[in-house]
């Protein structure tokens, strides 16, 4: 069995409708794109007034518009499609460019307090939610996943305390709910300033980007993109 047969049975193994949150980023649209190869019932969200670039090829009823600041949203949003299964890749901060400091507990906490709280009322198969290897912080030489975490960044403090609150809603509450720590994904739709695309153009006029120490490595996660579909 190839791995895009595999991902097609797991995907058809969902429990729908799906939610994929945060899918005007470049992971969430390439999360959405392979499910929705396979699925009609998977809808993306975006917390912005416009269809975003990376999904704007969709069909205007898979898209949806909501914020999880706004409780408010969320809770309509339920009420009116009753998920079954929900990504949720909503997040602010990652980039240098993110800095108020204000809208990083916003998104990334609140945003995901408001989330847990209104999927509660439902009968959800699965909430995934996506960490981040930032959680590790000053502790990020190859740490097992029962290290200390010890962040460095407000992005990385909000990404803690969003694992945490996971695990009490998993454990305590009982839901079925997982954090995924993402290390250094890379793939289509990456805005063109990160650093694979930056390798590629420097390297394609002859040249180098700037870099931190030569003795720092770092393993990559590729995002295969999915073969084209009718949207």
């Amino acid at each position: 069995m190839t791995l895009q047969e595999k991902i097609k049975l797991q995907v058809q193994e969902l429990h729908g409708p799906i939610l994929v949150i945060g899918a005007g980023g470049f992971i969430g649209a390439n999360l959405f794109r392979q499910i929705f190869q396979y699925r009609s019932d998977v809808f993306a969200t975006t917390s912005k007034p416009f269809v975003p670039w990376r999904i704007d090829d969709i069909a205007d009823k898979h898209i949806l518009h909501c914020n999880i600041i706004k409780k408010h949203e969320l809770e309509k949003l339920f009420s009116e499609h009753q998920f079954k299964t929900i990504f949720d890749l909503a997040a602010y901060g990652a980039y240098s460019k993110q800095s108020d400091v204000e809208l990083i507990y916003e998104t990334n906490f609140m945003g995901l307090l408001n989330l847990l709280e209104i999927a509660s009322k439902y009968s959800i198969k699965a909430l995934v939610h996506a960490g981040s290897s930032s959680e590790y912080g000053l502790n990020c030489e190859a740490p097992t996943e029962r290290e200390e975490l010890k962040p460095n960044s407000h992005y990385a403090v909000t990404k803690v305390g969003a694992a945490h609150m996971i695990k009490y809603y998993g454990v305590l509450k009982e839901m079925p709910v997982v954090n995924l720590r993402y290390y250094s994904i890379y793939g289509a739709y990456e805005e063109p300033d990160r650093l694979i695309p930056t390798l590629i153009r420097k390297g394609l006029n002859g040249d180098y980007p700037p870099l931190v120490q030569p003795d720092i490595s770092v393993s990559y996660t590729h995002l295969t993109l999915p073969t084209n579909r009718e949207v």
